[in-house]
C-alpha cells in the first residue's frame, strides 16, 4: 500500500494539507500527518533544504 506522509507545523499548514490529502484519498491513496515538535514549528522547509545541501553527501 502506497501513503503519503506530509509534516504539518501549524493549522495553516494542516487546512492547506487536507485539501491536497481529500485529492489524493480520492485517488485511492491514503495521507498522514506528522505534526511538527512545538520547539520545530517555526522551521520553513527552505531553511531545511539549504542546511541539507551544506552537509556532506555520503560515499
Amino acid at each position: 500500500m502506497v501513503s503519503i506522509v506530509r509534516g504539518v507545523r501549524n493549522t495553516t499548514d494542516l487546512q492547506t494539507e487536507c485539501r491536497l490529502a481529500a485529492m489524493n484519498q480520492s485517488l485511492g491513496v491514503p495521507t498522514v500527518f506528522l505534526p511538527a515538535q512545538p520547539e520545530l514549528a517555526a522551521m520553513s522547509s527552505t531553511a531545511v533544504r539549504t542546511l541539507g545541501k551544506s552537509l556532506p553527501r555520503p560515499g
